[in-house]
């Protein structure tokens, strides 16, 4: 059963993200020697916040997809332009093949904006995860596989997006768009 962003309430989707955040940040802190207490206020607080992030970045994200594929497009569309984006052979169908082209010209986009800070982000954050390591905390390896993966990411995705581009374009015109 899939969910949908559009019609989910945002205090849904902020205790569908907060809580397992919450619960992984208070038991990470627990196990770190933090109180019973100190482990589960503290990941009540950050799940709080994580998950009134989530709710209002998940929203806007969705608007600015829906703007990006074009707000005619249906949602049954966007859902397959999406996974045709992913994966899979290009859509016969011109309209969701147009839409699955509009959203990889959007997401290039974004990610073109957002890259510089991204790289400087997850090293900086690589790199207080590393030295976290000597300090004893057990998790930070975990969070340095993880900084790495989305460093990794910022690198790849963009060929990715690219060479997906370049199959859905190959042969289509598209009209007005």
């Amino acid at each position: 059963m899939r969910v949908s962003v559009e019609k989910t309430p945002a205090w849904v989707i902020c205790v569908v993200t907060g809580v397992p955040f919450g619960a992984a940040m208070g038991f990470i802190s627990r196990s770190d020697g933090d109180s019973l207490r100190g482990a589960a206020i503290s990941g009540a607080v950050v799940g709080l916040a994580f998950g009134i992030a989530m709710a209002f970045t998940l929203r806007r994200q969705l608007q600015h997809l829906v703007r990006a594929v074009g707000p005619d497009t249906s949602r049954v569309d966007r859902r397959a332009a999406g996974r045709a984006l992913r994966r899979g052979p290009v859509p016969a169908d011109p309209n969701v093949r147009a839409a699955a082209i509009r959203l990889a010209r959007h997401q290039l986009e974004l990610l073109g904006r957002w890259r510089l800070r991204s790289v400087i982000i997850w090293s900086l954050l690589l790199a207080i995860s590393i030295v976290g390591i000597f300090d004893g905390s057990r998790w930070r390896i975990a969070l340095v596989a993880l900084y790495l993966f989305l460093l990794g990411y910022q690198v790849i995705r963009p060929r990715m997006l690219r060479s997906r581009l370049e199959e859905l374009t190959q042969g289509f015109e598209e009209d007005g768009s």
